[in-house]
């Protein structure tokens, strides 16, 4: 197919090119994605307004007794749930709230239940619906929802309806320059579920090393910025820290208000200095306690006989001798030669040298 455009008062046209149009059929299956989290059993306070039923102009109406009639509005939705279709040939299929015939739940062991509630409503795109799901009392535990398009399809998905906290693992990690410290605590109930999004987690950080909690969506800091409180999200809550202290230890604790915690330790060390480089001894002239007659060796690194001859001839020394222990030994060159019966011997340290003039 093609398209002309065509300007309003101007002369000629414009080829928009091919267009593809997709015409789909009624709906013939359905899809279920997964809970956006999971239910608190015990439901959350209403969300609906106390009116009274509608009188004919639609606003709030009255009873025989002229008061108030009011409606009982349902608890606040705990998850959605989103709805596509496909029609018979795959194609993405224009789903109503009409379409879907019957939302029930089932327990563990199979049996209905009414005590968790769902109710359907549209998504605002042609292919999709949200179902909205909540508890109304319902023991913790996983429920099926069973959810029949007509009598065409069914689909079905687990929802998870979650009891207290009893659970909380701790998790610390720094970013690459140890600028920003990362805190996520995940918190379960006693059966391993995670937790509604109801549930606060209160962060402290306490040690040498100085944390200041950072601002975010939902975080409310303490007073003195050393910790957060942050509701979970799908049983897990997040908090970033960022160091005011250059180096230290820091306990990182993880609560909620039934006693669980956890703790995690970070720690920033201090930068140690470049350890001094200390030239490497030589041996010189300053290694002798005295240059002519008995003189002592007083440097640890060794040298010879002919390096010492070398430093105090031009002095006036004829020649230098060791003594080993029971003789002298003796060096000494002239015009440039070693003397016949002379060793070049090795001066150590605390050896005593004679040097003659």
């Amino acid at each position: 197919m093609s398209v002309l455009v065509i300007g309003a008062g101007t002369a000629g046209f414009a080829d928009a090119g091919s267009v593809t149009l997709m015409f789909t059929g009624d709906p013939a299956t359905i899809s279920l994605g997964d809970p956006s989290g999971p239910l608190a059993k015990d439901g959350q306070e209403s969300v609906a307004e106390v009116v009274g039923h509608p009188g004919d102009d639609g606003q709030p109406g009255t009873d025989d007794t002229g008061e108030i009639d009011p409606v009982e509005g349902k608890d606040l939705v705990g998850a959605t749930i989103k709805v596509t279709a496909e029609d018979s040939a795959g194609n993405n299929a224009v789903l109503a709230v009409a379409d879907l015939t019957s939302l029930t739940f089932a327990d563990a062991n199979g049996k209905a239940t009414d005590k968790v509630k769902a109710e359907a409503k549209p998504l605002g795109t042609p292919a999709a619906t949200t179902i909205e799901v909540w508890s109304v009392g319902a023991p913790a535990g996983v429920y099926t929802l069973t959810v029949k398009l007509g009598t065409k399809d069914t689909a079905t998905v687990d929802v998870v309806v979650a009891g207290g906290a009893t659970s909380v693992t701790l998790a610390t990690e720094w970013d690459e320059d140890q600028t920003t410290l990362t805190a996520t605590a995940t918190v379960t109930d006693e059966d391993g579920n995670l937790v509604p999004n109801t549930t606060a987690v209160q962060f402290d950080a306490i040690g040498s090393l100085d944390l200041r909690a950072r601002s975010g969506a939902g975080v409310t800091k303490d007073e003195d910025g050393k910790g957060a409180s942050v509701n979970t999200k799908n049983g897990v809550a997040t908090v970033r820290f960022s160091p005011i202290s250059e180096s230290g230890t820091a306990r990182i604790f993880a609560s909620v208000t039934a006693g669980a915690d956890d703790v995690s330790s970070v720690s920033i060390a201090a930068e140690e200095p470049e350890p001094e480089v200390m030239p490497e001894p030589e041996a010189s002239l300053s290694c002798l306690n005295n240059l002519s007659g008995f003189s002592t060796w007083t440097c640890e690194v060794d040298s010879t006989a002919s390096e010492v001859f070398g430093w105090v001839s031009g002095r006036g020394a004829t020649a230098i001798h060791l003594w080993n222990g029971t003789e002298w030994i003796r060096y000494s060159v002239v015009n440039g030669d070693r003397v016949p019966g002379t060793s070049d011997f090795t001066v150590r340290d605390t050896d005593i040298l004679y040097i003659s003039n």
